[in-house]
């Protein structure tokens, strides 16, 4: 009948609690806390589509020691730091954009900091560090980010009118890579440059390049 709901079990009493339409559960690395997409309920999703509305889920951050829920509207996606701590919220984008505001939560602080235009993001597995490709209208804001759980700072890697794509870190470590594009209208291919950042987390962090080119 489409009334779906997610069920948590365990506890002090070992007891039973219900999320209505919760949707791809997650425990932080802690087991502390429990991440969750929330749908719509069937009638109100029929009548956001005879109102032609966009039809958008929730998230729900679950405090298993305390019981206290945090909920944020007009969620698409969320991804957990491996190292803990710390939640990235996608929000959706805007109508034809591609890029999308993304919350940071600290779970530990109950604070939250908010970026723009965000084209991809990507959590290191050693640290808690949030890597940001930014992609902004104008291309003047363009650039790389990063976010430091560990201090709370953040560092523009690297800014130029160009796009950042496929931010990827090594396994179990803070090195950083990202392609960085530029399409020209003079010539058929795109160039691309491969950017690798050691460390990443370090503030004397500086990029070694490669040039490529791939052909659109």
């Amino acid at each position: 009948n489409e009334e779906n709901e997610l069920r948590l079990r365990g506890g002090a009493g070992d007891s039973t609690r219900a999320i209505p339409y919760g949707l791809s559960p997650a425990f932080t690395p802690d087991s502390k806390w429990l991440i969750s997409l929330v749908g719509v309920a069937p009638k109100e999703r029929d009548r956001l589509q005879k109102e032609r509305k966009p039809i958008r889920n929730s998230l729900a951050a679950r405090n298993l020691i305390t019981g206290q829920v945090t909920t944020i509207a007009d969620v698409s996606a969320f991804s957990i730091a491996p190292s803990g701590g710390f939640v990235s919220v996608t929000k959706y984008p805007s109508e034809g954009k591609r890029v999308s505001d993304v919350l940071v939560l600290d779970l530990a602080r109950g604070t939250r900091l908010s970026f723009g235009n965000v084209m991809e993001h990507a959590w290191s597995e050693s640290k808690p560090l949030l890597a940001m490709s930014i992609s902004a209208d104008g291309t003047a804001g363009n650039g790389m980010h990063l976010f430091d759980g560990t201090t709370g700072a953040v560092r523009v890697l690297d800014a130029t009118p160009s796009l950042y794509r496929s931010v990827s870190w090594r396994p179990k470590s803070h090195d950083l890579a990202v392609l960085r594009t530029q399409v020209s209208k003079e010539f058929v291919d795109t160039a691309h440059v491969v950017l690798v950042w050691p460390a990443a987390g370090m503030p004397s962090a500086t990029p070694s390049a490669m040039s490529s080119t791939c052909a659109n």
